[in-house]
């Protein structure tokens, strides 16, 4: 009497784990899935607006002028060479020792 008690309480227990089981399982698949699928919706969202960026890049070195874009050029260089804290090329630096640099100081009109 009482193996048959045992056995009864013993299946409707693991009936009763089982259900709950499956519904964690599913509910643990869907939180990956919306977790992946939001995952990819932000990447998606990135490249849109990197695609985006670059377009409004190029747009602007079109409507600029080459002497603009030389002069950006050299400007990129140069704030390179600063970050980098490299020294400027060593005949460089001495044509600016010999001869100094084109600078003038003082008041504008003066000469």
């Amino acid at each position: 009497m009482t193996f048959r008690k045992i056995l009864i309480f013993s299946l409707i227990f693991s009936i009763s784990l089982g259900t709950i089981g499956c519904r964690s399982m599913r509910i643990k698949h869907k939180r990956k899935r919306d977790a992946r699928q939001m995952e990819r919706q932000k990447k998606e969202k990135e490249q849109e607006a990197m695609a985006e960026y670059q377009a409004k890049v190029q747009r602007q070195s079109n409507i600029q002028t080459p002497e603009t874009k030389k002069r950006m050029k050299a400007q990129f260089k140069k704030s390179e060479r600063y970050q980098s804290h490299r020294k400027e090329f060593f005949l460089k630096r001495w044509w600016k020792n010999i001869f100094g640099s084109k600078r003038k100081t003082g008041r504008r009109g003066e000469g």
